[in-house]
């Protein structure tokens, strides 16, 4: 019985002072390359000179450059203060007087940038090319009258750019 105690001991002592059990697991190394988007616009800000007593209506074109891949992509607005894309307003620095305009897609175009889907498609040919798409900015004569209020009106929308990767 001695000789079996003794075996015992010995054995405990190497499992728990030299052993160690060993566990595995995997890791995986994984890198996504995706398209790079773009959407530039020719200045960041469109600016109009009125004159409120002789106001009739003012409009400005200006482009953009959109550009993601190979992809057609679409480049949405949204409603800047209003939060609507169909009413867009500037409103007054420091006061709530606000004038109304409209944003039309194309040089002479006269479908409103905010219609039922409120996006400029581009194809990816234009897209690849990176052409410049033509908007025109609108105030129309009756959102500035002889009462309209004297200072600086703005707004500021945000541009999103979406396309379906391959």
């Amino acid at each position: 019985m001695k000789t079996l105690l003794a075996s015992a001991a010995i054995l405990a002592g190497v499992f728990s002072a030299g052993s160690a059990l060993a566990q595995t697991a995997n890791l995986t190394i994984e890198a996504k390359v995706v398209d790079s988007c773009l959407v530039k616009f020719d200045s960041p800000t469109i600016s109009f000179n009125i004159a409120k007593d002789s106001f009739t209506g003012a409009e400005q074109v200006s482009h953009f450059i959109a550009q993601c891949g190979n992809n057609n992509i679409t480049v949405a607005l949204d409603g800047g203060q209003s939060k609507l894309p169909a009413a867009r307003i500037m409103k007054r620095t420091n006061g709530s007087e606000t004038i109304a305009y409209a944003i039309y897609k194309g040089e002479t175009g006269e479908t409103i940038w905010n219609d039922s889907d409120n996006v400029y498609k581009v194809s990816a040919a234009d897209s690849l090319g990176a052409t410049q798409q033509a908007f025109r900015v609108v105030i129309p004569p009756s959102s500035v009258t002889s009462a309209t209020q004297a200072g600086t009106y703005n707004d500021k929308l945000v541009a999103t750019i979406s396309y379906d990767a391959a």
